[in-house]
């Protein structure tokens, strides 16, 4: 994120909000980065509440921890959460999806796993979220992965 904002002009410390599409390394990897935590230092970071379940994938035989490199509390110590599985406006023509309804379609969920109740189950990725932006030419909607899936 650093580097991609960089080449793009980006100024981070402007930036009002922060949001995570979902508990995976890959989207969320970069708060383990002190520079970055720094210049996002103070704002509103918005997610799914489940964003903080521990995520393991399996690789090789062997269990991976792939989930957000902070904790809740250390989160809170550096930025102002919110955190809903609910839609939510964020601004004009923003809105946060909350948690996205399955319709019954086959999930891809082998070798994702979630720690819960000191058991590992599928990770069904309930904390999978979007964003829905309202553009002159129309509705645009903003996924990480999309791993609920789309339907027209």
């Amino acid at each position: 994120m650093l580097y991609n904002s960089e080449k793009m002009g980006i100024d981070l410390t402007k930036v009002d909000y922060v949001v995570l599409s979902h508990g995976h390394a890959d989207h969320t990897g970069g708060l383990g980065n002190s520079e970055l935590v720094k210049k996002l230092e103070g704002k509103i970071v918005v997610a799914h509440p489940s964003i903080f379940e521990k995520k393991l994938m399996k690789w090789s035989n062997k269990l991976e921890y792939i989930g957000i490199p902070m904790t809740m509390d250390e989160m809170e110590k550096h930025f102002h959460l919110i955190l809903t599985s609910k839609p939510l406006q964020i601004t004009e023509g923003i809105v946060f999806s909350g948690e996205i309804k399955r319709y019954g379609f086959n999930e891809y969920t082998k070798g994702l796993y979630t720690a819960r109740d000191f058991s590992l189950v599928d990770d069904h990725m309930i904390d999978d979220t979007a964003l829905f932006l309202s553009t002159e030419n129309g509705l645009v909607v903003l996924t990480g992965c999309g791993h609920s899936g789309f339907c027209r």
